[in-house]
């Protein structure tokens, strides 16, 4: 199933750019939180973190609707990781795939630095492979 998320930072701000992105890509489902993301504790995306499931694909149009920093973006691809759950970025073109417990990523070159050191501490048990673009 694919599964959408769609964040923006005030009532104000409009959704619509977004959604039409979702519904070029035939997304199922949409998860929609306003209010800033500042940090990952945001209602819809924790229901949508709850709801996936393995063989799921997460999309979003662009990290920073997903997170504000590769430490929050990497700790929630982690999660969805351990789920078997695909994640898209389509702005930046990241597309992280799980196949049992090997995950391949394919990463833009301004993540990769953050990305490498970060798999060497938090993914040092699970075999990985990085691809540059």
């Amino acid at each position: 199933m694919k599964i959408g998320y769609i964040r923006i930072s005030t009532a104000d701000q409009n959704t619509a750019r977004q959604e039409l992105l979702m519904e070029q890509l035939g997304v199922d489902e949409v998860y929609v939180d306003r209010m800033s993301g500042k940090n990952t504790t945001r209602p819809e995306l924790q229901k949508m973190m709850e709801y996936v499931r393995r063989g799921d694909t997460v999309i979003v149009e662009s990290i920073s609707r997903f997170a504000r920093n590769t430490r929050d973006l990497l700790e929630l691809v982690e999660q969805l990781s351990a789920k078997g759950v695909e994640f898209i970025s389509k702005k930046e073109t990241i597309d992280i795939l799980v196949q049992g417990i090997n995950c391949q990523a394919t990463y833009s070159p301004i993540l990769t630095a953050s990305a490498l050191r970060w798999k060497k501490t938090r993914l040092a048990a699970a075999p990985s492979t990085v691809t540059l673009l």
